[in-house]
């Protein structure tokens, strides 16, 4: 389907206090896979502010050559986002299934409610299974800064989908979260793969009276896994004639970028996600059959 895979980063803001950061890399990870860190806003390098003024993206092939299964027209009104969640043992401990999805319950009808901003006008169902582990698949390795091991959620997603592969049929779910305990990461994910080889995405959260950042962090995986780049940046998916639309800073929304609630998505990024949409194959839109846990 792809001539080549690209790297996304995600960057967004919590709160109005912590944003969602890239991790600096000198080199490419080989899944082209990026982690992302919390930042609190005080101490961001202005640098790193959005420079997204101009409302196009460059003059060049800034997308990728997709094969589209359907036109524009041809999505359907309504679909359905089958979530499987995967709860870590470093997250889940002394925890029983019913906390877990009293706990899971309130932030996924809280992403629930994000989701329905996606599109305007399209009926969206977010479908959520939860699964609680006794066993982790979490990989860590050593900060060279501060020498403690920490979390890699990069390493985790690839463990991880050799377990979903080994364990799930394809058509059981959508998108697959997997929640650890809090780490100097906040989130790892494919792009553009609900529905697709590996839907995986790792996400940390605390365990503790949920709020809107623990929401905020799983929708920002789950707008990465349909399309989405973070706001500003040039799109992998789009609809037809609009492959060098970017939004300016004004228009930007609260899970992506760092506009505010309740402004949830720009019209960019809504076009980014039927962009990637339109390569999805009737399956994607087909209820798989699974007993809807929220």
């Amino acid at each position: 389907m792809f001539g080549v895979r690209p790297i996304f980063f995600q960057r967004g803001i919590l709160n109005n206090k912590y944003s969602i950061e890239p991790i600096a890399s000198g080199r490419r990870s080989e899944d082209d896979l990026v982690a992302h860190t919390l930042l609190d806003l005080e101490h961001i390098d202005s640098s790193l502010a959005d420079n997204s003024e101009q409302s196009l993206c460059p003059a060049l092939d800034v997308g990728l050559s997709t094969m589209t299964e359907r036109k524009l027209e041809d999505l359907p009104e309504e679909f359905v986002v089958e979530v499987r969640i995967f709860s870590d043992p470093s997250h889940n401990q002394n925890k029983t299934m019913d906390d877990l999805i009293k706990y899971f319950g309130v932030i996924m009808s809280e992403v629930r409610q994000i989701s329905f901003m996606i599109f305007q006008g399209v009926s969206r169902i977010l479908s959520a299974k939860l699964s609680n582990r006794n066993y982790t698949f979490t990989r860590r390795s050593r900060d060279p800064k501060s020498k403690q091991r920490i979390i890699n959620l990069c390493g985790t997603v690839g463990r991880f989908y050799n377990y979903v592969k080994a364990t799930l049929t394809e058509d059981t779910q959508d998108a697959v979260i997997y929640v650890s305990s809090p780490s100097f990461f906040s989130g790892c994910s494919h792009y553009c793969h609900v529905c697709k080889k590996n839907p995986v995405a790792t996400t940390t959260v605390k365990f503790g009276p949920p709020g809107p950042d623990e929401a905020r962090i799983i929708a920002h995986e789950l707008g990465h896994l349909l399309g989405m780049t973070h706001e500003g940046y040039c799109p992998w998916y789009s609809t037809k004639g609009k492959k060098r639309l970017r939004c300016k800073g004004k228009d930007h929304g609260y899970v992506m970028g760092r506009g505010k609630p309740p402004h949830y998505f720009s019209y960019c990024l809504q076009d980014q996600a039927k962009g990637c949409l339109m390569t999805k194959k009737k399956r994607c839109f087909e209820l798989t059959g699974g007993k809807k846990l929220f």
